[in-house]
Formats: C-alpha cells, structure tokens, sequence
C-alpha cells in the first residue's frame, strides 16, 4: 500500500510538472486563417488619433485600428484621403500597417500567445524580409477588403508572473520569449472606412 501511495504521489506530481510545461502546446504545422468583418455587415474601422488632436484633412496622417480578442490592426494613411475614399486613393495614400494575431485557445489567466511583425508593412502587394503580405483586394460600397497573409517561424509567449526578475524593459510582471513556430497565415479583413 505504501508504495502504492508513494507511485500515486510521483504520478500527480509527474503530471502537476507537464502541465505546467507548454510543451504540450505545439504551433508547428499549423495554420492560421481568420476572417474579420463582412461584406454584408460591415465592420467599422475606428478613427486612431494622437491624444488631443483633431485627426481631419489638415493633420498629417490618417489612422484606423480595429481590436478584438483574435486580432488587433492599425492602419495608417497620408490625410489626402480623406478628400476621396477609393480604391485608388486607398493605394496611393496607403502608409503603413501593424497587426498582430492571438490564440485565445491556447492561453490562459497568466500565459498568452500572439504574432506581430517586428517591422510595420508600408508597400501593398510586397511581401517583407519577415514574410508579410498585405493586399487590397477590393474598395466598394464603403467596404475594403484586404488580405494580410505570410509565414512565421516564430512567435511570441508572454507569461504574468509575481517573480522579481520577471519583466519586459521597465514593465515589472510580465515576462516574454519567442517560441518555435511554423505557421503559414492568411487573414481576410472587410472593414467599413470613412
């Protein structure tokens, strides 16, 4: 019976260790293919402006985000674009965008996985040194739609953590690392802009 109990104990312990361990957590071949928005029921990119600003025609640039558990974008254009909304002007005053995408299944209270490029995107239809591609597939009735697609062999872990020596710079509490991957990813975006 004693060794019984004593095999018992190992065992939950033994188990107690791997699953604290992520190792059971594998982002290798694996994809990633989200869909944001519809055409039919828009979803309205918000208006990113600086603190105290008036973002109209006369401020120098023109910035949408849009954030939801999944995905986070921002995406910046020259002011210009605010005198036409079309699939033409979208191009030409297109600056940059950033995004970044989550795996809300695979995280927790405490650990979290997400993707962003190290760089912003700032030419349509080119993809990065980092494998990023962003493309406007279309502007129509108020709608853009676009597809933000590439590969990573790598993405982020950030862990919340009461451990002294866990920190990001000078941001106490929270830890990070890059963890193996092998993701090939497409997102289709249809956002209403104005």
């Amino acid at each position: 019976m004693k060794k019984l109990l004593l095999l018992g104990a190992f065992f939950c312990i033994t188990l107690s260790c791997s699953n604290d361990d992520d190792d059971s957590i594998d982002f290798r071949y694996e994809s990633y293919n989200l869909s944001v928005g519809s055409l039919n029921n828009c979803t309205k990119l918000e208006i990113a402006c600086p603190v105290g600003v008036n973002c109209d025609e006369n401020y120098y640039y023109r910035a949408y985000s849009y954030t939801d558990e999944r995905f986070q974008i921002y995406i910046s254009f020259d002011a210009d674009i605010i005198k036409s909304f079309s699939e033409e002007s979208i191009r030409k005053n297109f600056r940059y965008i950033n995004f970044v995408f989550r795996f809300p299944e695979q995280s927790s209270e405490t650990v979290s996985y997400h993707y962003s490029t190290l760089d912003p995107i700032r030419k349509l239809d080119e993809t990065t040194e980092e494998g990023a591609n962003f493309r406007i597939n279309s502007f129509e009735n108020g709608v853009l739609n676009a597809t933000i697609s590439g590969y990573t062999n790598s993405i982020s872990k950030i862990i919340i953590s009461d451990d002294p020596d866990c920190s990001i710079g000078d941001v106490r509490g929270m830890c990070g690392e890059n963890i193996e991957a092998d993701i090939n990813y497409s997102i289709d975006l249809s956002f209403c802009l104005e």
